[in-house]
């Protein structure tokens, strides 16, 4: 691997490969980063307290902090396969904290330190909550669940849960702490009232009227924290939380959100204008809100989220969208500036053939001709590689690699067929056609022609000549293996106690044999062809909670051991038999990949990713992200090579410390180029070239 670098670089890239990156996120070290907003929704933005990093969290369930200095990704986490909407970060310290949305059953509020990755704590909320936020020293983590008992305060270290205001009182939608932490105002909407309390005690102190329904409460008063900015019905409003009076108010409908600029005293409130998402600017004083010029450049129509930037001095404001992109704003012009541009285009699906790595995208296939693909024994080496788009015949191809083939189908193509794309093809063609119209759900291996598991449970093997065999039928079937010494296992959900949701089909008779699990739902099944092991992946315990098992069945599927167990239900995991290492791939457990050797487990290098649909092939472990990525790992090792951003412009793959492979310089635009003090470095000092060794 050759690196154009100095000899301090040269040190500085071989302490990263060491493992000093993971511990201190190399935060005076020189490196590049991709800088691309989120796998859909921006839900929340912040900002540390000196300003120096924004913050974006959303439906992909990352956390990414952008550094203002160099206007780009510092860092970025995957905090959850759920989505995040809310984040806070601490007043002091290098920490933060999220909230992770599970829908009606709750979420998980969870704090790490973005400067070493670490996880700090993690709890489960059992409803959804209304606000999260620091207390003004960071001693507290203070939420509140959507329920009559609603207050909450975390200790902010542990995460261990503080007997304070703990009767009921209504659900609270803002708090105000007192800057000693000794006494607290909330805002409860339904009675309109600002309540005092003594947190130690959890006695009432003072009991203010005000006006009801009260959205989108702002602090707009540093120094003496009386005043707030609202919205009302219909209107913007400036309230008084001592007295409760109403002190301003202006016309404004509908407000999305509302942030105050405490360097230059701005209120701005994110609304509609003539049908599109825009912002509307005031400053308060003598008890009157005047219209202020300021306004944020090139809003786009589908903002979500629109907060100032913290400091000590003016750094605007930083926005989120509905497609992802994370933007600043400069303070005195309003000028737009891309942190993080929504320009990744999602890999949906990925097949490995020998020399030949496919991905499906929305509308096309990618190919990347490569000896890093091929089957050949020795280094893992990149001598060559070379990109072919190839228009399939329909959008969303699913893809799965039958030898040196890729087949495809998807349900907006004639149901049922298969299509073909042979080496070097430019255009798929027809192999397999079944007699019915059921779309086909997944393709799996078996030593006897490509078994077809259809969407309405039935189960069929195309043959050499394209022909169509029909196998079984079942109702709640997920999932089809090929077994050496058992024949066809079906996994399917339970349907009765006295059923099972792993089933052995006797070919000659068509008698189905129940397998031993605990499962109730067996999601995905694996055959290791050699030995006549099979290995599952299902849901055990209760349907409201599940857990997700690993299981190993042999004797005929007679006798199951358990090999990992999840608690809580991944619907996206995958389950990969590689026979070259005679090794079991999951990437059941959200954020790893394991792979287990003779029963042992072992855990891939650790990736901020939430890893999907698992590939091997060549010399790589491979893994579809739920952020639209591709990870690569060392099939021999385990050790991780490169992730694989496809862009509009064309494709990033990069190593977590930085050195990158670019298909064009338009695509390297996306790059940040992080520097430290005194050390010189340009974006070209981490660009590889080939042939390299990773």
């Amino acid at each position: 691997m050759r690196l154009r670098v100095c000899a301090l670089m040269f040190l500085l890239l071989a302490l990263l490969a060491g493992g000093l990156f993971a511990q201190i996120q190399a935060a005076t070290s020189p490196r590049v980063t991709v800088s691309v907003g989120h796998a859909g929704a921006v839900r929340a933005v912040s900002s540390t307290a000196d300003g120096a990093y924004a913050v974006s969290a959303g439906d992909d369930g990352t956390v990414k902090l952008w550094s203002l200095e160099h206007d780009g990704l510092f860092t970025s986490y995957q905090l959850s396969r759920n989505p995040i909407t809310h984040v806070a970060v601490h007043p002091t310290r290098t920490e933060l904290v999220v909230y992770s949305s599970h829908g009606v059953r709750g979420g998980t509020i969870a704090a790490i330190d973005w400067l070493t990755g670490s996880r700090l704590f993690s709890t489960d909320v059992d409803t959804s909550i209304t606000l999260l936020e620091y207390s003004p020293a960071g001693t507290y983590v203070v939420f509140a669940r959507s329920t009559f008992d609603s207050l909450r305060f975390l200790s902010a270290d542990r995460g261990e849960l503080q007997p304070f205001m703990r009767d009921g009182f209504g659900v609270v939608s803002y708090v105000l702490m007192a800057s000693g932490e000794r006494n607290i105002m909330t805002y409860v909407p339904s009675r309109g009232e600002f309540t005092y309390w003594q947190l130690a005690t959890g006695a009432e102190l003072q009991r203010v009227s005000t006006r009801a329904r009260l959205d989108q409460l702002t602090n707009i008063d540093p120094v003496n924290r009386r005043l707030l900015a609202a919205a009302g019905a219909n209107e913007l409003v400036v309230v008084d939380n001592l007295t409760g009076e109403v002190r301003a108010s202006y016309p404004v409908a509908p407000i999305h959100g509302i942030t105050f600029d405490r360097q230059t005293g701005t209120i701005l409130v994110l609304t509609d204008q003539l049908g599109r998402r825009d912002t509307l600017a005031f400053t308060y004083s003598a008890g009157a809100l005047r219209r202020s010029a300021y306004r944020p450049q090139g809003l786009p129509d589908d903002t979500l989220v629109l907060e100032a930037l913290a400091g000590a001095r003016p750094s605007g404001m930083v926005s989120g969208n509905q497609a992802g992109l994370v933007a600043r704003h400069l303070p005195s012009t309003g000028r737009r500036v891309d942190l993080g541009p929504s320009a990744v285009r999602t890999v949906r699906d990925m097949a490995v053939t020998d020399g030949s790595l496919y991905l499906s995208l929305d509308d096309r296939l990618l190919r990347f001709d490569s000896d890093l693909f091929a089957d050949t024994t020795g280094k893992t080496t990149v001598s060559t590689l070379r990109e072919t788009w190839i228009d399939p015949p329909f959008a969303r191809p699913q893809i799965a690699a039958d030898g040196s083939q890729l087949l495809l189908w998807g349900d907006q193509s004639a149901p049922g067929t298969i299509w073909g794309l042979s080496p070097f093809a430019d255009f798929p063609m027809v192999v397999a056609l079944t007699e019915h119209s059921a779309p086909i759900a997944a393709v799996r291996r078996s030593p006897f022609g490509p078994l077809l598991v259809h969407r309405d449970g039935r189960v069929a093997r195309v043959a050499l000549d394209g022909t169509v065999e029909f196998l079984f039928t079942a109702i709640g079937l997920q999932d089809a293996a090929w077994d050496s010494a058992a024949g066809l296992v079906a996994a399917k959900t339970r349907s009765t106690s006295f059923d099972s949701s792993l089933i052995v089909v006797d070919q000659r008779t068509g008698e189905t044999i129940a397998a031993s699990t605990s499962a109730f739902l067996t999601t995905r099944v694996v055959s290791d062809p050699r030995t006549g092991t099979l290995y599952s992946l299902g849901l055990v315990g209760s349907q409201a909670s599940p857990a997700t098992e690993l299981m190993r069945h042999t004797q005929r599927l007679t006798r199951t051991d358990l090999l990992l167990r999840i608690e809580q239900e991944n619907p996206q995991a995958d389950l990969l038999w590689d026979d070259r290492t005679s090794s079991l791939l999951t990437s059941v457990d959200p954020g790893r990949v394991y792979r287990f050797v003779d029963g042992s487990a072992e855990l891939l290098e650790p990736v901020e990713r939430l890893h999907q649909k698992l590939a091997v092939g060549g010399h790589v472990i491979a893994s579809v992200n739920a952020d639209g990525t591709v990870t690569f790992w060392d099939r021999r090792s385990g050790d991780h090579l490169v992730d694989l951003w496809i862009l509009d412009a064309g494709w990033i793959a990069a190593t977590v410390g930085g050195a990158f492979l670019a298909s064009s310089p338009s695509a390297e635009r996306y790059l940040t180029l992080l520097t430290a003090p005194r050390l010189r470095a340009t974006v070209a000092d981490f660009r590889l070239q080939l042939p390299l060794t990773p």
